[in-house]
């Protein structure tokens, strides 16, 4: 799965903190709120005061066949939980010449905290 490349890589950098969102679901139904699994930045900013993340990767993927090969793109963002900030945003695209390693084609990135919490 396409979250699970995503904690792979992540879990790769030992400044990253990750929470599995089955737990920030559990967490959520504990105080009462609903997880559909799209975050905007205010909902971002709302979980931040309920639970102890600093970011957030949220995105979306599609998958195209083009002529015999299938291409995977995928637009993420790191949102900071406390001032809703988009401080890391990306897109790429992934083959099946290059799966193993994925390669950003855009991206613009800001100061990030020195050990990030990130809800994956």
């Amino acid at each position: 799965m396409i979250s699970d490349l995503f904690i792979v890589e992540l879990s790769k950098d030992s400044s990253n903190i990750l929470v599995e969102r089955t737990k920030l679901a559990e967490l959520l139904t504990e105080h009462s709120l609903e997880y559909s699994g799209l975050l905007d930045s205010d909902q971002a900013r709302k979980l931040g005061k309920i639970i102890p993340i600093d970011l957030i990767l949220t995105g979306s993927y599609s998958i195209q066949k083009i002529q015999t090969q299938e291409e995977i793109k995928i637009s993420g963002r790191f949102i900071h939980v406390v001032t809703g900030e988009i401080v890391y945003a990306f897109n790429t695209t992934i083959t099946q010449e290059n799966q193993d390693s994925i390669t950003n084609q855009n991206s613009s990135q800001q100061t990030t905290p020195e050990k990030n919490v990130l809800a994956t």
